[in-house]
């Protein structure tokens, strides 16, 4: 009995000694309080819930900060307004300019200007493309192709349709400008050398947007008179450099797009302008009808 009460203490100093062992260690660690994070003095990153959210801040700051132009009605009839039409989702236009911005600057030349122009209508937003003054040969529909690659993610611009002149509001109007344009376009692929090139296979893609008769009135044309007018106006660039042609509303190598649309001039006054661009079936989606391809699905 004697030993077994001498080797008790013995046992029990032992305890003692892995006792204060172990107390420096659990002071030096943390209280576990059941909530998991970043360790005192270490800054935890951002969560994908708070990065959305400052996200989705500065787009608001950003879209607050549009500034609608007056348009110039003398400068759009005159021809002198190359353009994006930027569609936009239901009541988010500045929101689509801000997009639409972010995916073209970086294929323009450096020091171009996106401005954006007052619509009478909702839904779609029109950017004036402003190259610098030295730039030559500003290819806006190569731009265009190359904004509509990047589009990643779904965003507050639907489409994006590059519009390469402008045009008064009449069939008188809309017939010279589809010819120079499709003229243009002839000439710069035309190889006097080589043997008789295909058929023009072509379609005319019309639209009318906010065209509301008690805005604009009910002077101008009709939707057939102006596709008339436009497809008048390639048969005669096409006659004029010998080159067959044919329309194809399924299969077309082309769209003549003719865009009617209300635009904001001084002290309000609206003044309808047509925009025309010649695309390639590659800027195209053919259902449910012929149109700029959407740039995500």
């Amino acid at each position: 009995m004697a030993e077994e009460e001498a080797a008790a203490p013995a046992v029990e100093t032992a305890a003692e000694k892995e006792t204060e062992a172990a107390a420096p260690a659990a002071a030096a660690a943390p209280a576990d309080t059941g909530k998991r994070g970043a360790p005192d003095g270490v800054v935890a990153p951002p969560s994908k819930r708070a990065k959305k959210a400052a996200s989705s801040s500065d787009a608001e700051k950003a879209a607050k900060a549009v500034q609608f132009t007056e348009c110039d009605a003398a400068q759009l009839h005159a021809g002198l307004c190359a353009a994006v039409l930027v569609t936009s989702r239901e009541k988010k236009e500045a929101s689509a300019v801000v997009d639409a911005t972010t995916l073209l600057l970086p294929h323009y030349p450096q020091g171009t200007r996106l401005l954006p122009l007052k619509l009478a209508t909702r839904g779609v937003s029109l950017l004036h493309v402003l190259p610098p003054a030295d730039a030559q040969n500003v290819d806006l529909l190569a731009a265009v192709s190359a904004a509509m690659a990047a589009a990643a993610e779904p965003l507050n611009c639907v489409r994006l349709c590059p519009l390469q002149t402008s045009c008064a509001a009449t069939t008188d109007a809309v017939a010279p400008a589809a010819e120079r344009l499709v003229s243009t376009h002839l000439a710069a692929r035309a190889d006097p050398g080589s043997l008789p090139q295909e058929a023009f296979v072509f379609a005319v893609a019309f639209h009318g947007r906010g065209l509301d008769p008690v805005l604009v009135g009910d002077q101008l044309p009709a939707r057939q008179e102006v596709i008339r007018a436009a497809a008048s106006g390639v048969e005669r660039a096409c006659a004029a450099t010998e080159r067959a042609h044919r329309v194809s509303l399924e299969a077309p190598d082309f769209a003549l797009v003719v865009e009617i649309l209300p635009t904001l001039c001084a002290k309000g006054e609206v003044c309808c302008a047509a925009f025309l661009a010649l695309l390639p079936s590659t800027m195209l989606s053919q259902k449910p009808k012929l149109a700029v391809r959407a740039l995500t699905t």
